[in-house]
């Protein structure tokens, strides 16, 4: 889904523009960090060490979206969508699920 939006021609304008406004401005940067840092709280179960699993998993997946999408470092950038998820995927949810454990 978080790949998806990225890949809209509609959806990603708004996203492209808070990731490259967020790098250069501390203003914006503090906005996305609230946005995350909600997202994560709201997301947080009683499970020990689960906000900081979760925050892992976001800062995993905002770096693909940042070398694929804003820098468009190769093979990243052209790799088929499929691929992506099917290489990055495994290794999300290992930390996922290393945080029941």
């Amino acid at each position: 889904t978080y790949l998806g939006l990225w890949e809209d021609p509609v959806a990603s304008v708004p996203l492209m523009a808070m990731f490259r406004s967020a790098a250069t401005n501390e203003q914006a940067a503090t906005l996305l960090r609230e946005f995350v840092a909600t997202r994560i709280g709201s997301a947080v179960g009683p499970e020990p060490g689960m906000k900081e699993t979760l925050a892992l998993a976001v800062a995993q997946m905002i770096g693909i979206a940042t070398a694929r999408y804003v820098v468009r470092i190769d093979p990243v950038a052209s790799m088929p969508l499929e691929e992506l998820i099917a290489r990055v995927a495994p290794a999300i949810q290992s930390l996922l699920d290393h945080s029941s454990a």
